[in-house]
């Protein structure tokens, strides 16, 4: 199996926290150099800016206890002659004006004791006095005439009866003249020549009639126009009568709105009348006061324009990462021994007997399959834990040893998580119990 191997030494070099203190202090005395840079002199037309050191304080690192003295600076400003003299007039008036206001003050108990009088005001307008309007509408002009009498058949019946019975002697006379001229002329009744003569008669008479008829409708058609100019003038009269009656209501409307908003504009006349009186009655009782608050605004405490300086930023000391590189180091020394000294193992030899060397010297070595290549199982232990050989991914030749994850399943104790979540087997617990 080779030499039994150890751990080096746990100190080599300067310790995490003599790292973390240098680092600390190199950190607080770059900081003061820093603030010292920063707090440069500045000369202007209108004054000067001086940065001072006037004082210190002690912080003590909570980590090592090592002291470290902070100096601590004073800005201070001051005016050039002429802007202090200015300064000067100007806090001088301040002062007046505030002595002022404060004489001023005491005449405000009286003033203010008083209470408003509104016995002078003009009085507000009544609403009362508001007379509102009453409107009235058009009123009534008769109903509209929206039919007529057009049935004067009667009259028509009576022109037509009074037409026949004056034609009608002058017909028979006329008939009985033409039968004796006929006879005379020796034709005989029933007769072609008689019957063309008795035709033509009756034509006459049925043309006497239809005359008739034609004046008897005539008369009719008269009277209807005579209805329908009597219907249309009624109905214009009476439209006449509506809108005769329409300007009468507006006008009345008229004057009722113009009445209702002349007493509408009196009353708010009277009510902006006494507004404004109460207005300057507020005035002049607020004038003092108004008086007083400016002379106090112009007298206000001027307060200094402090500078705002740089500051220098102190880095903070890393004292885990410090310690954990620290730590890393070592562990990677400690693997680098370790692999060294597993070459020298003899694999032709009892492989048990090596790894009762490893359990008897209690090596906590990097076992997690996940680390390792070229697996080969090469044996087992007497309880039965498979032995492999393997070489490791980040290099180095061949090893042999155990499985982290089949020894956490037999004997869990021996196996512990290192850096990374890296599973590490303690042999002298895994072995525990094989000869």
């Amino acid at each position: 199996m080779g030499k039994k191997s150890s751990r080096p030494p746990a100190h080599q070099g300067p310790s995490p926290t003599e790292t973390a203190a240098a680092q600390t202090s190199t950190n607080i005395g770059t900081a003061i150099a820093q603030q010292a840079l920063y707090n440069t002199n500045q000369v202007t037309p209108n004054g000067t800016l001086t940065f001072d050191k006037t004082g210190s304080h002690t912080y003590v690192d909570p980590g090592t206890g090592q002291r470290h003295v902070i100096p601590t600076f004073t800005a201070t400003q001051k005016l050039n002659p002429e802007q202090q003299v200015v300064n000067d007039q100007i806090n001088q008036t301040q002062i007046n004006l505030s002595k002022l206001a404060s004489d001023q003050s005491g005449m405000l108990t009286n003033h203010l004791g008083r209470p408003l009088d509104v016995s002078s005001l003009p009085n507000r307008g009544d609403l009362s006095s508001l007379r509102a309007p009453t409107f009235a509408g058009p009123g009534d002009a008769g109903q509209i005439t929206r039919s007529y009498n057009t049935d004067f058949s009667q009259d028509r019946q009576r022109v037509e009866d009074a037409l026949m019975e004056r034609m009608q002697g002058r017909l028979g006379r006329d008939k009985e003249a033409l039968e004796s001229r006929l006879a005379s002329q020796g034709i005989r009744m029933g007769s072609e020549a008689y019957q063309s003569a008795m035709g033509d008669h009756g034509r006459q008479v049925n043309d006497a009639r239809l005359g008739a008829i034609l004046a008897g409708g005539q008369e009719q058609s008269r009277l209807a126009g005579l209805e329908a100019q009597r219907s249309g003038f009624e109905n214009a009269a009476q439209g006449q009568t509506f809108s005769q009656n329409m300007a009468l209501s507006q006008f009345g409307n008229a004057n009722q709105t113009a009445a209702f908003n002349a007493d509408l504009t009196r009353l708010n006349t009277q009510n902006q009348q006494r507004n404004q009186a109460l207005q300057e009655q507020l005035a002049l009782r607020n004038q003092p006061i108004n008086e007083i608050t400016a002379l106090v605004s112009g007298s206000q405490v001027s307060q200094p324009n402090f500078i705002t300086p740089q500051t220098a930023q102190l880095a903070t000391t890393d004292v885990a990462g410090i310690q954990s590189a620290y730590d890393n180091a070592q562990n990677a020394r400690y693997a680098n021994q370790l692999a060294a000294r597993g070459q020298n193992m003899d694999l032709g030899g009892s492989v048990f007997g090596g790894l009762s060397q490893m359990g008897a010297a209690g090596i906590m070595l990097a076992s997690d399959r996940r680390i390792k290549k070229d697996i080969k199982r090469v044996g087992k232990t007497d309880d039965g834990q498979p032995i492999y050989t393997f070489r490791y991914k980040d290099g180095g030749g061949i090893q042999m040893g155990l499985m982290a994850q089949e020894v956490e399943r037999k004997k869990p104790e021996a196996v512990v998580e290192g850096p990374g979540g890296i599973k590490m087997v303690n042999y002298n617990l895994a072995l525990k119990g094989n000869k």
